[in-house]
């Protein structure tokens, strides 16, 4: 056993990595150097948690809608994708990046989906008239969500309470996170679409198991990766890569969107490409989802004032 200050270091430096270790779920490792760092940034993330806990308690996360345009030849209308922002008490607007991290770390992912579900029918009850900008509305689910085995239940017993066409949600899967449970994410999958709601895959391309999600899964759209799409108009690999998964989507009957769009150039090469949905910038910046309303009443007023 190690003896002396040396030794002392070293036992403080292996507490404060258990006492870390412990506080993380996942499959995740760290290195630690410093047993005080090690000790603070434990205390800070232990702080960040437990304002989680009470942020989602006293509803302080309020939900962005960022608009998805159908493009030549799509139907359906606008579609939209929720974005979770924290307005905390002191009035500052957080970023998922600032959060998210923690509460995965401490295992809030599944009440934050939950979360945002809930808060999503309660507002579409409110405010009927979003149903008419937005003919879908689409919710992330962590790799969580897709594990647990109660959530199918509990979407279809608050969607029936909220009295919501659930025809109006779509449920997007990221590609590049980690199912634990890949036969419970399928029940999920299939469990949804039953219930009348679609199903998305996001970040399509950027793992290794792109298309073997395609064989497992029953979609409804493949959400191209931004990757591909960022630098479409200065790349005729990414061209190559876009116009490939059109095909395969149109194969399984797949509607596909792009999203990271930020100009018109790119915007015009997706809509050559046959994409039938597009989302980034360049079409829409994420706002307050009730503000929506607004938003297009103010830009119908705009629009009816301008000379012909």
């Amino acid at each position: 056993m190690p003896q002396g200050k040396a030794g002392s270091a070293e036992l403080r430096l292996a507490v404060e990595g258990l006492a870390m270790a412990a506080s993380m779920t996942g499959s995740r490792f760290c290195r630690l150097h410093h047993a005080e760092h090690a000790n603070q940034e434990r205390l800070r993330q232990k702080t960040l948690q437990e304002a989680i806990k009470a942020g989602l308690r006293d509803r302080e996360f309020v939900l962005y809608a960022q608009p998805i345009m159908p493009l030549a030849g799509a139907s359906g209308g606008r579609h939209c994708e929720l974005l979770l922002r924290w307005q905390t008490a002191s009035g500052d607007i957080l970023t998922p990046g600032a959060f998210l991290p923690a509460a995965e770390q401490a295992g809030l992912m599944g009440s934050i989906d939950r979360y945002v579900i809930d808060t999503l029918l309660r507002l579409l009850t409110r405010k009927p008239a979003l149903t008419q900008e937005f003919g879908k509305f689409a919710v992330n689910l962590s790799g969580s969500s897709l594990a647990d085995p109660e959530l199918p239940d509990w979407i279809a017993r608050r969607v029936r309470a909220s009295d919501i066409d659930p025809g109006l949600l779509c449920f997007e899967i990221t590609e590049s996170q980690t199912i634990s449970n890949r036969e419970q994410a399928v029940r999920l999958v299939n469990a949804l679409r039953t219930l009348g709601a679609s199903v998305s895959l996001d970040d399509f391309g950027t793992g290794l198991a792109s298309f073997d999600y395609l064989k497992q899964f029953r979609f409804d759209y493949l959400k191209i990766d931004g990757s591909f799409v960022r630098e479409l108009d200065a790349s005729a690999t990414d061209q190559a890569i876009v116009s490939a998964m059109v095909k395969v989507a149109s194969t399984l009957d797949l509607k596909t969107i792009a999203e990271f769009v930020e100009n018109q150039p790119i915007l015009d090469l997706l809509t050559g490409l046959q994409v039938d949905y597009a989302q980034g910038y360049h079409l829409g910046r994420p706002a307050p989802l009730q503000d929506w309303l607004s938003l297009s009443k103010a830009a119908t007023r705009t629009t009816s004032v301008e000379p012909r």
